[in-house]
């Protein structure tokens, strides 16, 4: 019982979370959806924690209830990482279906019983076990609809990478490599739910009290969630705009340089000469905060065209190619002996650089060393 409670007790870090988004003087799309995430992970905590060693008549009831919330929340957690990149529209919606098909099984075979019909199916528990339609439920649950949408958010999650690469030249305060980690922690928790199954089938043991456990890594990994989803600010504004269904041209260009993209091949040699004086002349990217749509008005070349030139014209990331700039700009200015007296660091953010790890990893992986080091061996 000290395990139960200790999860009880932490389980209501969802609610503070929840709290804290309520108080947010700004929120956006992703703040409600997260808000519905810790919601309903507190709830389907203590449902399991009521359930957990017996199965009277309320704590059942309960533990029915459970049953569409645990597939509902993780299809929260898909729309939460889909609306980082798009508006969430109504179609979006449908993957509630699952969950309320779930929530309609278990209206029909048990909520809506009357009170004699509930002491059979207690009777049938105490005497058979779990009936086949609640362990269809949990099957389902867990070996269809969990992995079904923990593989459809790394999807997402990777394509929000490309499209932050597609797009910004910066990534700080809109990274998601903690949510790359969080999935991972759901996938371990998914794995030691499905072991746990096994183990009940192989030993007898009963799986409420096993599965405490597996909800316990849960209500860790809800804490991780609070402290880094809160704070993430992902620029929805600036994300957008170009889809990636419009964007998977790449594979349709040819070795014979069958450009039939949105620009004909002629349009993105003249693009791309256009950009590059824009960039020797304008300097765009000392703005830390650079973006393609910043970078299609200052070079005034159409938004949908700019993206083309980098992919087909240049074969890169927006983001590389800013960044190599950035590094070039960053040489410059400690070439200059007058400049002896700043930091690196400081020369760094006058390249457009805004922080410190960014600038060390990107100016590693365009020069192979460090820039203390590159500053000491060329310099």
């Amino acid at each position: 019982m000290d395990l139960v409670n200790a999860l009880s007790i932490i389980s209501y870090q969802s609610l503070f979370f929840a709290l804290l988004i309520l108080l947010k003087k700004q929120k956006n799309q992703p703040d409600w959806f997260l808000f519905c995430f810790f919601i309903l992970a507190f709830t389907i905590v203590q449902l399991n924690i009521f359930t957990n060693f017996n199965y009277k008549i309320p704590h059942l009831s309960h533990f029915f209830i459970s049953m569409p919330i645990g597939a509902l929340i993780f299809a929260i957690l898909y729309l939460y990482v889909s609306s980082q990149t798009k508006k969430i529209e109504w179609k979006d919606y449908v993957h509630f279906l699952p969950s309320f098909f779930i929530l309609f099984l278990v209206l029909y075979n048990y909520t809506i019983l009357d009170f004699q019909k509930k002491l059979e199916v207690l009777e049938h528990i105490s005497i058979n076990g779990l009936p086949l339609w609640i362990k269809t439920i949990r099957f389902s649950i867990q070996f269809i609809i969990i992995p079904f949408y923990i593989y459809l958010t790394w999807r997402k999650i990777k394509s929000h990478e490309r499209l932050q690469f597609m797009q910004l030249s910066y990534s700080e305060g809109i990274s998601i490599n903690w949510l790359k980690r969080l999935l991972f922690c759901l996938f371990i928790i998914w794995v030691c739910l499905i072991v746990c199954y096994f183990i009940i089938i192989k030993t007898g043991f009963s799986y409420d009290k096993i599965q405490i456990y597996p909800y316990l890594l849960f209500t860790l990994s809800l804490l991780y969630m609070g402290i880094y989803g809160i704070r993430n600010d992902i620029a929805l504004t600036e994300i957008a705009g170009i889809s990636e269904t419009k964007n998977t041209n790449k594979k349709q260009v040819s070795s014979n340089h069958d450009t039939s993209c949105t620009v004909e091949e002629k349009q993105i040699l003249k693009y791309k000469q256009q950009l590059l004086e824009c960039m020797s002349s304008k300097k765009p990217y000392l703005n830390a905060k650079l973006s393609l749509r910043s970078l299609a008005d200052i070079s005034e070349i159409p938004y949908y065209h700019l993206s083309t030139i980098f992919k087909v014209g240049l074969n890169t990331t927006f983001y590389d190619f800013v960044n190599q700039y950035r590094v070039e700009e960053f040489i410059e200015k400690a070439k200059n002996p007058e400049n002896s007296k700043f930091t690196l660091l400081t020369l760094a953010f006058e390249a457009g650089f805004n922080s410190k790890s960014s600038f060390y990893s990107i100016f590693k992986k365009h020069k192979g060393i460090s820039p203390s080091d590159f500053v000491k061996s060329n310099l």
